[in-house]
Formats: structure tokens, sequence, C-alpha cells
């Protein structure tokens, strides 16, 4: 019986598990807040939220594991103990790939020749991108590093869905990284 037919039980409960976690790609991030850490990409602090997310994804890999800010703590001194240790759980197989945020190109070039991430993310949505940039060409430079990019905000942080505007005024939390941005100010 194959595993797409197949009812799990207690005994093949297992094996019906990495079956379907073999065809699904799991990604998550880490550093936008640092919780109890002193900076969001201390290295303890991305080790137990890894830890947090395997648990909470059921899962003993991530096919993708995200630095989701470019700031390395004060004076990025935590830049090599971040990419050491990223590199560790990628040779131990925990982390599939690496993966590095940034918010401009500059970022990129700051973290990335000691990250050396495999994917890169940034925003750019339909109605463009700082990152559209002939001199800034990620994509260009991903490809030539046999890296991938990954998009976030396509929809431009959800302009375009016509769910806000000066009939509708947005009302975000303060968490929400769109809050007080000038693209929502009503």
């Amino acid at each position: 019986m194959s595993p797409e037919t197949a009812t799990p039980n207690a005994s093949s409960d297992a094996s019906w598990r990495r079956a379907r976690r073999e065809r699904v790609v799991i990604g998550t991030n880490v550093g936008w807040f640092k919780g109890t850490a002193p900076y969001p990409t201390d290295p303890r602090h991305i080790r137990h939220q890894l830890e947090e997310s395997l648990a909470n994804l059921g899962t003993d890999y991530l096919d993708s594991y995200d630095l989701d800010n470019a700031d390395l703590g004060l004076d990025d001194r935590s830049l090599n103990d971040a990419a050491d240790l990223l590199h560790g759980l990628q040779r131990q197989g925990t982390i599939r790939a690496i993966g590095q945020s940034a918010s401009s190109f500059a970022d990129f070039q700051g973290v990335c020749p000691i990250v050396r991430p495999n994917i890169v993310q940034f925003g750019h949505g339909a109605t463009g991108s700082a990152f559209d940039d002939p001199d800034a060409d990620v994509f260009a430079r991903a490809e030539e590093r046999g890296g991938g990019t990954v998009l976030f905000s396509p929809l431009t942080q959800g302009l375009l869905l016509d769910k806000i505007g000066p009939e509708h005024p947005p009302h975000f939390g303060e968490e929400d990284g769109r809050a007080g941005g000038p693209r929502f100010d009503p």
C-alpha cells in the first residue's frame, strides 16, 4: 500500500510521517524578535528558536532556516558566531539550506560574504522594489552562486488587495512591521 492510500496506525505512524515530510518543504525564520536574548541573532537564541520550531512543526530538520535580520548585534559582533552555528547545523543535517533576509542591498553585501547563504530573501512587491536597481541584481547574483531567492511582500504588504485606503484606514498592532509606515498612513 502506498503512503498516499495507507491509513496510519500506531505501528506505521513514523513511516507515514516520514513519507509525508519528504514531500513538503518547510522553512522558517529567526532573528526578528530577540525574546530574552541580548540581540535577535544571538547564537543561543538561534538554537533555542530552532529547537522550538522543530518541536512545533513535528519534524527533525528544516529545509530552510533564514536569518530574518541583517542586524547581528552591536557592531555585528554575532555575525561570525551565527554563521558558524548555521553552517554546523547544516553539516549535521538539521537544516538543509541557510537563508538570509535583508532590507537593502548594502545589508546583503555586509553579511552574505560571512553567512554564505544558500537562499536570499528580500521584499519585492508587484509595484517594484529597491532591489530593481541593475547594480543590485540579487536574482543574478544568487543564480551565479547556485543559490535561490525567496520574495516576501509580493502583494506590497497587502496594499494590492484593495482592503486598505482612505475609506478603509488600516489598524495594525504594535508588533506589525507596517505600523507607522508611510505607505500605510491614511
